[in-house]
């Protein structure tokens, strides 16, 4: 599936302004190195404002999820791993809508971020 459409309308929705043109190569190029930025430096990515915002999906939506990889899943299949301490990214198929969730750090819980169009 070509997912540059949806990674680039969550870009242009939630990414810094800085980080827009990198996100989307690094999102289909290296997920990997995009996970441990998400994990570790969400900051540099996604703006403050959506940090501790509420989840908004149902569970029959199908997102975009990366985590070391790019997926096609329904949010009943994410939402188990919900605050588990793994980096993650998760794009409905939209690019309207996301949640995000840092890695767990020397006993420290994840954050997470949300945000809604």
């Amino acid at each position: 599936m070509n997912f540059q459409p949806i990674l680039n309308e969550f870009s242009k929705n939630f990414v810094k302004k800085e980080f827009k043109e990198r996100f989307v190569h690094e999102a289909l190029k290296k997920p990997e190195r995009l996970t441990s930025r998400l994990s570790h430096k969400i900051g540099e990515i996604i703006p403050e404002k959506y940090k501790n915002k509420e989840i908004e999906f149902s569970e029959e939506d199908t997102c975009l999820l990366i985590m070391n990889d790019l997926e096609e899943l329904a949010w009943k299949e994410i939402k188990v791993h919900v605050n588990d301490g793994a980096g993650k990214l998760v794009i409905g198929k939209d690019g309207k809508s996301f949640y995000a969730e840092t890695e767990t750090e020397f006993g420290s819980p994840s954050t997470s971020y949300a945000g809604k169009m």
